[in-house]
């Protein structure tokens, strides 16, 4: 066990003694006087040190070009129907006739929905029993619109869409507002499609 060793501030007496007596008061043998041993010092607190890694912070993933994100979703215009609507208004006084061809023109522009992602063109049909037609961008050779007088008055037109699938070589877009700029939505989806999946025009051309 340690030793502590100290002089009797009473008497100068050279004393001696087990670690244990530090922190408590003692009388001193020689001349009698109390003296207190001093509380044994705490050991100074251990330096920290900073460990060093070579392993680089966890970085997040770059979103992948592969996933699919949706373009536009779009419904026909009224304006697409109104040869229809007019002559419902003028019908009504025919009750049935006249609400027949109005509810057919809310059926038409309620129940079609084009959708466009980045690869793909769908085209959904009906309200209850629907039907969903989907092509894939790569596939897509042309697209045209298709507007007449009136339909230019109006700001509306035909979006056609070529491709080279057998199942759906032409998709019909109607009633669509601002025609011209869908129609290069779609066009600058399908090149980006097309050199994704490594397509070349040459893939195109027909035999």
């Amino acid at each position: 066990m340690a030793e502590i060793k100290l002089d009797c501030p009473h008497c100068g007496q050279h004393l001696e003694g087990d670690e244990e007596l530090c922190g408590q008061t003692i009388k001193c043998p020689s001349c009698n006087g109390e003296i207190i041993i001093p509380a044994k010092a705490a050991p100074p607190p251990a330096a920290k040190v900073a460990r060093i890694t070579t392993s680089a912070p966890p970085m997040a993933a770059a979103p992948s070009s592969d996933e699919e994100h949706q373009v536009f979703e779009l419904k026909p215009t009224a304006k697409a129907f109104l040869g229809e609507i007019i002559f419902g208004i003028l019908l009504i006084p025919v009750f049935l006739i006249g609400l027949i061809l109005l509810l057919n023109v809310w059926y038409k522009v309620v129940s079609l929905k084009y959708r466009l992602t980045t690869q793909r063109l769908f085209v959904q049909k009906g309200l209850i029993a629907k039907h969903l037609e989907e092509l894939e961008l790569f596939r897509v050779k042309d697209v045209t619109v298709k507007q007449g007088i009136l339909q230019r008055l109006l700001g509306f037109g035909t979006i056609i869409v070529l491709s080279t699938d057998d199942s759906n070589p032409q998709v019909l877009l109607i009633g669509i507002n601002k025609p011209v700029d869908v129609k290069e939505t779609i066009r600058n989806s399908f090149r980006a499609a097309r050199k994704r999946e490594g397509v070349k025009m040459a893939e195109f051309i027909p035999s």
